[in-house]
């Protein structure tokens, strides 16, 4: 969960159903809005959510089989778990609207989660399982970094 600048929590979840919920808490998060479908599609993986004061922004990134999705990358047709791609977008207003995604990772062969967001003056530095290729998709990290210049708007 992310708070938002007037105090209210934004939730989110993964699921099975191609996408991930959503969900609001105005009371410190002892109660919660009804889960709704949010605007990410998705596989069953965890989307990763940070905001970046430098930027005055949130950056979510996520598996987007929205974005590029081929035969090769559909879910169960090889051993990405069909987490490919991974995509990146950012928000000015908390989350009510989204840039179009980014891609920062397609290669069918590979699973990419777990992505952990740390912000750093002029930059973004990601840590994510990528493995597949013969191995487990979580078996091997990648660490990348990505100039805040870069990122969508």
């Amino acid at each position: 969960m992310i708070e938002r600048r007037d105090g209210s929590l934004y939730g989110w979840a993964r699921t099975t159903d191609g996408w991930q919920w959503d969900f609001t808490s105005r009371d410190r998060g002892d109660t919660w809005s009804p889960p709704r479908r949010s605007r990410f599609a998705a596989p069953c993986s965890p989307l990763s959510l940070k905001s970046v004061p430098e930027l005055n922004r949130w950056v979510a990134i996520w598996n987007d089989p929205k974005t590029a999705v081929t035969e090769e990358t559909a879910w169960g047709r090889n051993s990405s778990w069909g987490r490919t791609p991974l995509a990146l977008a950012t928000s000015a207003d908390e989350g009510a609207t989204w840039s179009n995604p980014q891609l920062i990772e397609d290669d069918p062969g590979r699973g990419y989660c777990y992505t952990a967001i740390h912000a750093v003056p002029g930059a973004l530095l990601l840590s994510y399982c990528c493995g597949g290729r013969g191995t487990a998709v979580l078996q091997d990290l990648c660490v990348r970094r990505i100039s805040l210049s870069m990122l969508p708007r």
